[in-house]
Formats: structure tokens, sequence, C-alpha cells
């Protein structure tokens, strides 16, 4: 999990240039995209609410009124990029995986996760889920 940790506090930091601040709040229902650690079966979750997808769309696209398509994509590029980075951060100790396509969910509420950690950008809210193996 710290792997995903690591790779979320970089990419928010390398793409909208705000440090997130860790959180106790688990953000359990909201924009829910994951991908599938296709070797071991594990799944990552990455829960947004609407104002952290707000945030990514202000400073990623300059849109401040994105619709809900627009919160959609963003929900499933942006759990691409922390993958991507993690796999990256793998790498380069050596290690490897494969993931599958980012999976959007409707009205799902996370439940029966192993482990899970969690920010907030002032009322922008993501946690990182993981289940499986």
């Amino acid at each position: 999990m710290n792997i995903f940790r690591n790779s979320f506090i970089d990419v928010v930091e390398k793409t909208i240039c705000i440090t997130p601040e860790e959180s106790l709040l688990a953000l359990k229902e909201g924009y829910i995209s994951s991908i599938e650690i296709l070797e071991s079966g594990i799944v990552i979750y990455i829960v947004t609410n609407k104002d952290f997808l707000r945030l990514l769309s202000i400073k990623l696209l300059a849109e401040d009124n994105p619709d809900e398509e627009t919160l959609e994509d963003l929900s499933k590029e942006f759990t691409n990029l922390i993958t991507g980075r993690a796999k990256v951060l793998l790498q380069e100790k050596g290690r490897s995986f494969t993931i599958s396509t980012p999976t959007f969910y409707h009205d799902k509420i996370m439940e029966n996760y192993n482990n899970g950690v969690h920010f907030h950008i002032d009322d922008a809210h993501c946690s990182i889920f993981m289940r499986g193996a």
C-alpha cells in the first residue's frame, strides 16, 4: 500500500503543484475507479469526491464547471496516473506488474477492502483502497 501512497503524493504534487495531507477520513463513496493488478488479482480502488475532481479539472483542464462525463474521465485518468507512477516506482526497485484498464463504478460504496490510505486538500478528499491477496 505504501507504494500507492507515495505514488499518489508524487502525482498530485507534480500535476497540480499542491501537497495533499493525509487524513483519517475514509471516503467510501463518490467517484470510484479501479485497476486490477493482473498477476496477483489485487484491485486498487481510487475514491474521490466531486471537489477533488473539480480541483483536478481546474488545474489540468482549466475547466471550472466540468460535466459528469468529464468527471468520470478524470476519475479514470487519475487512477491511471497513480497506478502508472506506482509501476515506475516498483520498476526502480527491480519489480513490475501488469494492470487492467480502469473501470468506473456508478453508485458503489467501498466495502470488504484489506486496507486504505486517505488524503485531502481542503474539502477535496480522496481515498485509495486495496482488495485481494
